[in-house]
């Protein structure tokens, strides 16, 4: 598996001009497209694959507000949404492990899985990591794949919300050096005017 601790810009750029959003997808050349699958999800992140769909419509603001006031936030805020800097400093407060356990959870569904913008975590996920056990009964690959061109569709984004870190890693474990990244096929933007 391919290690990857930062994304090249001109990785990002590369997959911002190419994926193609109906058949999930990726241009490589003219002929030859990547197609982006549940398998290569389970595959990159070795994920739970299970029968119950994600549901973020059926979400209750009485659910986020309970997960507010579990992990010591402030209640009265109508978002469903969290400043990471806010978020990381109730888990530094949090001393029972299970609830730390269900804001690892939601620290890495919002930053990692499905980003939700710059430096923001989602309270949507409540009433799912509510039951830490039954979170594998969930279909994280297929949740996954339908977040993915939500975050790619605005080729103009400063913080684009998509998974560049999955892309990546299934890029270079799909492709390898026969990618037009690899061979240098595709150039950089570059800043020049």
């Amino acid at each position: 598996m391919t290690e990857l601790k930062t994304i090249p810009s001109y990785f990002t750029s590369c997959i911002m001009q190419n994926f193609e959003l109906d058949g999930m997808k990726i241009r490589l050349f003219k002929n030859k497209v990547l197609k982006i699958t549940k398998g290569d999800v389970a595959r990159v992140y070795k994920l739970p694959n299970g029968n119950k769909r994600v549901n973020l419509k059926s979400v209750k603001k009485e659910d986020c507000d309970k997960l507010r006031v579990e992990f010591g936030l402030k209640k009265s805020v109508k978002s469903t949404k969290i400043q990471v800097k806010e978020f990381e400093a109730a888990m530094d407060n949090i001393e029972d492990d299970n609830l730390w356990v269900k804001a690892a959870i939601l620290f890495f569904i919002s930053s990692v899985l499905c980003p939700q913008g710059h430096e923001v975590i989602s309270l949507k996920y409540a009433s799912i990591i509510e039951d830490i056990e039954a979170i594998k009964d969930y279909d994280w690959c297929g949740h996954v794949l339908h977040h993915l061109p939500k975050g790619i569709k605005n080729k103009f984004d400063k913080y684009p919300n998509a998974n560049f870190h999955f892309l990546l890693i299934n890029y270079w474990d799909r492709m390898g050096k026969g990618s037009p990244l690899g061979m240098g096929k595709f150039t950089p933007p570059t800043c020049h005017g």
